[in-house]
């Protein structure tokens, strides 16, 4: 599964060694941070370069072995252009960032930020992670997980089995669905 590769930090490498050093602590992702400029990834790094504000709106899920989907939102009234991101630990330590040198998205005042993101964590065991408390996320659709898409065969409402779709645009008309 493609994805945006994700550079994990010594501090947050260090973060996930679990107390017998024999595998991956369990961790959670409480905050993103949001850079308003270009910067050049440094495993030393403490804190996100160029950071215009760390939000905490911030839910995900573990949908492949080395793959997150996470969504970002801020809905402030701030103005700015993204061009990366950290994500901060539970113990406020910076996992890790992405960033490119063309923006990834601008917020308008009047606008709500989504970013949603397929994250690959190279060398990670990424079941280890889990989000904070907000609780919105829109994962891709896979074998496995039908996501918020439209139905599936193993997955549809049970009101739309019980009335076909009607054959023709004209008989759309004063059709009602099933009660």
């Amino acid at each position: 599964m493609a994805g945006t590769t994700i550079n994990i930090t010594d501090a947050g490498r260090a973060a996930l060694v679990n107390a017998d050093h024999t595998g991956t602590a369990a961790r959670k992702i409480v905050q993103a941070g949001i850079a308003t400029a270009p910067f050049a990834f440094d495993a030393g790094l403490q804190a996100l370069p160029n950071e215009h504000r760390r939000l905490t709106t911030i839910s995900g899920e573990t949908i492949a072995a080395d793959t997150v989907h996470a969504t970002i939102r801020d809905d402030s009234a701030d103005q700015y252009t993204t061009y990366g991101f950290g994500l901060y630990l539970d113990n406020g330590v910076l996992l890790g960032t992405y960033c490119q040198p063309t923006p990834i998205m601008e917020k308008a005042p009047v606008a709500i930020l989504l970013l949603a993101v397929d994250m690959v964590f190279k060398q990670l065991d990424v079941t280890a992670l889990s989000f904070g408390d907000a609780a919105f996320t829109n994962p891709p659709g896979t074998s496995s997980n039908t996501s918020t898409s439209l139905p599936t065969a193993t997955r549809t409402p049970a009101r739309w089995k019980k009335s076909p779709c009607p054959s023709s645009p004209a008989s759309w008309r004063n059709t009602a669905p099933a009660a």
